[in-house]
């Protein structure tokens, strides 16, 4: 008999996609910077938005900010792999570097809407999806009420739409709970998921029959 080298027969040749979701206020945004910061060679993709930047935010860290002309023609010009509206404002992540990243063989991570998220599934089917929520509703508001960045208005308007997101749930693979003050509990987690789908038999003999797009 040959001999087989099974590492190399059974090891994911591309990189894994996931995308993350949830509500604002859910502490997504941080969880995924900590992953990063744990697991270097993993691609954060950072979104374009037309909205205004917070307090404390950075062009080009947490999104680029660009205006409505700009996004609109973008748009048109198929720039973006996803994007989506919410609250009077538009986000949209650049396809190029998520495409040329996962190629390398560098998993990516998109923290995108749902809206945007169904649209991912349509040209990635292998995508791993993971609906972040806090413990409880009351952690939600203390979170985005102490941001000190939108009005009352804002705040109940992001409320409102909060069981819409939670509707959403069902399309996703897994969901991690995110108790504040136990980070490092969630990004285990992250991890977690992130080995476990590397070793999926199914995962990779679709990666060998060409089919894990």
């Amino acid at each position: 008999m040959n001999s087989i080298n099974f590492q190399k027969e059974f090891t994911l040749k591309q990189g894994l996609l996931f995308v993350v979701s949830g509500p604002s206020g859910a502490g997504k945004s941080l969880m995924c910077q900590e992953y990063i910061k744990k697991n270097p060679k993993t691609l954060l993709s950072i979104s374009e938005t037309t909205r205004k930047p917070r307090k404390n935010e950075i062009n080009g860290r947490e999104y680029y900010f660009i205006d409505e002309e700009l996004f609109s023609k973008r748009v048109n010009e198929d720039y973006y792999l996803e994007y989506a509206g919410k609250f009077q404002n538009h986000y949209g992540t650049p396809k190029k570097p998520i495409t040329q990243a996962l190629k390398e063989g560098r998993d990516v991570i998109l923290e995108i809407e749902p809206q945007g998220a169904a649209q991912v599934r349509k040209a990635f089917p292998s995508v791993i999806s993971i609906f972040v929520l806090p413990i409880s509703t009351n952690e939600l508001i203390k979170q985005i009420k102490g941001r000190k960045t939108e009005t009352e208005e804002q705040i109940n308007l992001r409320l409102s739409d909060l069981q819409k997101e939670i509707e959403q749930i069902r399309f996703y693979d897994y969901i991690i709970i995110n108790r504040f003050g136990h980070l490092k509990e969630s990004v285990k987690l992250l991890e977690d998921i992130a080995q476990s789908e590397r070793c999926s038999v199914k995962r990779i003999l679709k990666q060998k029959e060409g089919k894990n797009e």
